[in-house]
């Protein structure tokens, strides 16, 4: 989707977004958490959009391929007459 966690600026007094747990895991801070779910929703409509774009565009060539295949069997259907 394009968002980056490098694009999200650290939260307040903290040297990494991450934060290591009591069983020595590395979570989100959860203001680096809110952040990047923020961006990665305002986002979102134009990934959506892209990705609809590109669909149609490849729905259209498929068309447009059978479409040729169609005219082409008919145009020798119409020849061997």
């Amino acid at each position: 989707m394009d968002v980056y966690l490098d694009d999200i600026p650290l939260p307040d007094g903290e040297e990494s977004h991450f934060e290591l747990t009591s069983m020595g895991n590395d979570i989100l801070h959860s203001e680096a958490r809110t952040s990047l779910r923020k961006a990665i929703r305002a986002r979102e409509p134009n990934y959506r959009k892209e990705k609809r774009e590109i669909r149609l565009l490849w729905i259209t060539l498929v068309s447009a391929i059978g479409a040729l295949f169609g005219a082409a069997t008919g145009y020798i259907t119409l020849l061997r007459k």
